[in-house]
């Protein structure tokens, strides 16, 4: 019985297949060394087997070429997911392309470390690590996303957590983002301890990194932010961008601390203007404190700050709020209905209160007339495109970023923009975006 026990032990530690043969009674006859070496004998034989396989593949990895390659290499990614966590140890190496490698290396461990995230890394995360320790820039990078999936969080967490303090700025995005993703109390508390950071480089870094991956895992540390209003203040922008990256973060706590937020910048209008135009996407969600909260504002001295409140409580339904908010845009272009700016300008409130087709009929108006004095006004054209956008129309929207003469570093910038995801997801619709040039 002793001798069964420890046998099974062993199996238990081993990697599991479905294909690794149970114990029969039959086997008992045997010595615990001769099981022993027949479990050692049918293990190996399935790792040479898996060997073959994850080399095949990966050498298919490499070569693959042509743009339109999207099919091909989910069918390779799947075959080593067939293959299951037993063949974790054969994958770890690939991730790390090495010193100068081909595209081709490059492309083999961006899939594989795709595989791995998909995949139990518990019993390889010291190798992982390894490659953390001694890898390339390249191995290193994917050896942090592998961690920041594992399902070992503690141990994961504890590297991570250690190697951001000498860490370059790049790095440091990369680490809190996988240490944000891990979750764990420890982990957590860090995530705390960053976003707490006196130094405002330090935390504007993080929470671009946490946007940049849409880390909705770190709404929660967010929140802490933003209620602790004077040291949120520094990054206003920062905070802007993650909501509208994460935006199923936000509840009605969330909401009520940005209002509070906004409040509290009241002596900036125009970072108060951004917040309020951050809430008003949340309507849905809003309590009546929110509500009643908006409403002070909407009588405020500030213009930014009055409009802003207007303008989400028209979101929420507020009708004599809209004709309030749009009567003086309305007497402008009256006045004056060939400034190109009057139309710009109401077209922009209408965008913000949800009236897609009003805004669109209007920047086009606007268009016409700067047209007309041989101008070209890039807003415009993002205004249009946003607009589209919003409407489900990502083909109309990636013809007027394409007309709107805009910048390389523009395009770049509204690449990330999540108005334009449909746009970037689309192969063909995502060249406009210019991304392969400098």
């Amino acid at each position: 019985m002793i001798a069964l026990a420890t046998l099974l032990l062993f199996a238990a530690a081993a990697p599991a297949s479905p294909a690794v043969p149970s114990l029969r009674v039959a086997d008992d006859d045997l010595s615990l060394e001769a099981l022993l070496e027949r479990y050692r004998s049918e293990q190996q034989r399935l790792f040479d087997t898996y060997r073959v396989e994850v080399e095949s593949v990966a050498t298919a990895l490499e070569a693959v070429k042509g743009r339109d390659r999207t099919r091909e290499l989910e069918q390779l990614r799947g075959r080593l997911l067939d293959l299951g966590p037993q063949a974790t140890p054969l994958l770890v190496p690939y991730i790390d392309p090495g010193l100068k490698a081909s595209d081709g290396k490059k492309r083999r461990s961006a899939q594989v470390t795709q595989v791995l995230l998909q995949l139990s890394t518990r019993a390889v995360t010291p190798r992982v690590i390894d490659v953390l320790e001694k890898g390339s820039l390249e191995g290193q990078r994917n050896a942090i996303r592998v961690l920041g999936a594992s399902d070992d969080p503690e141990r994961a967490g504890q590297v991570l957590r250690e190697k951001f303090t000498g860490a370059t700025s790049g790095r440091r995005g990369e680490l809190i983002t996988a240490i944000a993703t891990l979750g764990t109390p420890a982990n957590f508390d860090f995530l705390g301890e960053v976003l707490g950071n006196k130094d405002p480089d330090v935390v504007r870094s993080a929470i671009e990194s946490l946007t940049a991956a849409r880390c909705s895992a770190a709404g929660p540390k967010i929140l802490d932010l933003v209620k602790a209003t004077l040291a949120a203040a520094s990054h206003v922008d920062a905070i802007v961008a993650y909501y509208r990256a994460c935006p199923d973060v936000v509840d009605e706590e969330h909401c009520a601390a940005l209002v509070r937020f906004a409040t509290s910048l009241t002596g900036n209008s125009r970072e108060a203007e951004k917040v309020l135009f951050t809430i008003g996407d949340f309507d849905d969600v809003w309590s009546s404190k929110v509500k009643k909260d908006l409403k002070e504002l909407a009588d405020s001295p500030s213009t930014r700050i009055r409009e802003a409140a207007m303008i989400c409580l028209v979101r929420a339904g507020d009708r004599g709020m809209r004709r309030k908010l749009l009567e003086a845009y309305d007497e402008r272009i009256e006045e004056n209905d060939r400034l190109a700016s009057a139309w710009q300008n109401r077209a922009e409130v209408k965008f913000r209160i949800g009236d897609y087709k009003g805004a669109i009929k209007d920047y086009t108006e606007a268009m016409r007339k700067s047209e007309a004095y041989l101008r070209t006004e890039p807003e415009i054209y993002i205004g249009l495109a946003r607009s589209n956008a919003r409407l489900g129309k990502p083909k109309d929207a990636a013809g007027w970023l394409d007309r709107g003469g805009l910048s390389i570093a523009q395009l770049h910038v509204l690449a990330r923009d999540p108005d334009f995801d449909e746009v970037r997801a689309d192969p063909k619709l995502a060249k406009v975006f210019r991304l392969g040039e400098e």
